[in-house]
């Protein structure tokens, strides 16, 4: 805080701890104190007192300079938003409060500034809120519910034309009915997908801060998730390997979220990781940044993916290629749930890829406290599984 020996210490350390950014501001118009949250915002303030114009925000400028003027009847009644560039973008809503400039026949020892000093005049205090991460949020949701509506849109908009076709010209052509029957059973079945994994989705945000402590057997959960994925590696020309491996220590967590984060990664490795001729499941050694957790990688030698889009892979209805993910049946939406559930567990996701080499996502999780291993009761060690 740019502090002001004309405040008793009790009130600057006050100021200080305020969650919200607050200015001083005095009768000639200069700012005679701003806290440290109101300094993070505009960072390049010189030390006070300096004239309000420094604060470079016109409509909080303004709002100041009508307040002065008119007192608290020109103050405004509600917050004024506004954004600030600096070294980085903020969301602001300030408030700005006249004080009562009349004398205080009761003079209070901790709040009273010193007797003629610079904050002795001080006639307005403005408060800063940052409301930029609440703003984003809402922007993120705007974003979700526009491209979801939009998602839905394309294969409901398919289907009402398949039908009206139908209903129409191919009415009594038996070869035509069936063909675009078919087409319409796709579309429902790439809807029906979306809206499961939108559900999926929404459930595991709602309890993301709620974080399992069942001890789970990895690689029970990693042999289920493989088996079940052989009937789409088969259709794909692809084979799944599963490296063998000693018995993995358990991981606190949910069985069923913990299947769907490696059911979703080699599912989408099998996608689009063609013309690679397998998708390899295996466990890394032991990062020893990180001692406590347990690498899982899936990895493909497919066309990989370039550097710009890695950072994005994760947001909702990201896709490198729309096109093709949506003629592979891709949501856009699982790597999204992956990243999701591996915060719920405490864990990460770290994901590199090389042009013309391949790909590998790597599930970080934290190994239970009572690092109990796996046992055969849990289930065998990996193996080789082929689908192709």
């Amino acid at each position: 805080m740019s502090s002001d020996p004309a405040l008793p210490p009790s009130t600057q350390a006050l100021l200080e701890n305020l969650p919200h950014g607050v200015l001083l501001i005095d009768a000639a118009g200069r700012v005679v104190l701003v806290s440290a949250q109101a300094r993070r915002f505009f960072a390049t303030l010189p030390p006070t007192p300096f004239a309000v114009a420094t604060l470079r925000a016109p409509k909080l400028l303004a709002a100041i300079e009508a307040t002065l003027e008119g007192g608290r009847a020109a103050a405004p009644e509600g917050p004024i938003t506004f954004t600030l560039s600096r070294t980085a973008e903020y969301d602001l809503a300030a408030h700005v409060t006249a004080l009562d400039t009349a004398p205080d026949p009761a003079p209070n020892p901790v709040l009273d500034p010193v007797p003629g000093s610079t904050a002795a005049d001080v006639r307005l205090v403005v408060t800063i809120e940052d409301q930029t991460r609440a703003r984003r949020a809402e922007q993120l949701h705007r974003d979700f519910v526009a491209n979801a509506s939009h998602e839905l849109k394309t294969p409901l908009a398919a289907v009402s034309g398949l039908i009206e076709t139908l209903t129409g010209h191919a009415k009594g052509d038996v070869e035509a009915q069936a063909r675009f029957l078919g087409m319409m059973a796709a579309q429902t079945e790439r809807m029906r997908h979306l809206i499961e994994d939108l559900i999926s989705l929404n459930r595991i945000e709602i309890n993301e801060r709620i974080h399992p402590e069942t001890p789970q057997p990895v690689t029970r959960i990693i042999q289920d998730a493989v088996e079940s994925l052989l009937p789409v590696a088969e259709t794909a020309g692809m084979r799944i390997v599963a490296v063998p491996a000693a018995d993995l220590p358990t991981v606190p967590g949910s069985r069923e979220e913990l299947n769907q984060v490696f059911v979703n990664l080699i599912e989408n490795a099998l996608r689009y990781a063609q013309p690679s001729p397998e998708v390899r499941v295996r466990l890394i050694e032991s990062d020893p940044d990180r001692p406590d957790m347990l690498g899982v990688a899936v990895e493909d030698d497919g066309p990989g993916i370039a550097r710009e889009h890695l950072p994005r892979l994760t947001e909702r209805f990201y896709r490198v290629s729309p096109s093709r993910s949506r003629e592979r049946g891709g949501t856009g939406l699982g790597l999204a749930i992956v990243k999701h559930i591996l915060n719920r567990h405490r864990g990460s996701l770290s994901i590199e890829s090389t042009p013309g080499k391949g790909t590998r996502f790597t599930v970080w999780l934290p190994v239970a406290e009572a690092a109990g291993k796996a046992t055969e009761a849990d289930g065998p060690h990996l193996r080789l599984v082929s689908g192709g």
